[in-house]
Formats: C-alpha cells, structure tokens, sequence
C-alpha cells in the first residue's frame, strides 16, 4: 500500500466529503419533491425540456435525412462514372 503524506490525505478527505454531501443534497431535493409534490413533482420540467429540444431534434432530423440522401446521390453518380 502506497503512503500518503497527510496534508494530501487531508485534502482527498475534504473532497470527498464535498462530493458525498452534494449527492446527498441532491438525493434530498429529490425525495422532497417526491414527497411535497407527488409523482408530478419529479417531471415539473419536462415540458420546458420538450419545448427546447423537440424542435433542435425536427431540424436535426431533416437535415440528417437530407443529406444522406445527397450523399447517396453523390457516391451513386460517383460510381457510375
């Protein structure tokens, strides 16, 4: 087992401890809204997420699709040359 000097223990110690308390925050908010608001309370923001990414993944989609089919007619007309 390696040593560690113990100011650099100190450190990963209080990190850790940072990162434990911040899951742990997060955990409560969630049990809270759980609790406080129902089952709804977990999908609250859904719909603002639906409103920002529905359209991005339409115009995503559609050029996507667009060119791969320029793409396809390109290595077609490539080929047959």
């Amino acid at each position: 087992m390696r040593c560690i000097p113990s100011a650099r223990r100190k450190d990963l110690v209080r990190g850790r401890t940072r990162v434990l308390r911040a899951l742990c925050a997060l955990a409560c908010a969630d049990l809270t809204d759980l609790l406080v608001l129902g089952a709804a309370g977990i999908y609250r923001g859904y719909m603002a997420t639906l409103y920002s990414f529905g359209p991005f993944s339409a115009f995503y989609f559609g050029f996507y699709e667009q060119s791969k089919s320029a793409a396809v007619r390109l290595t077609s007309r490539c080929r047959a040359h």
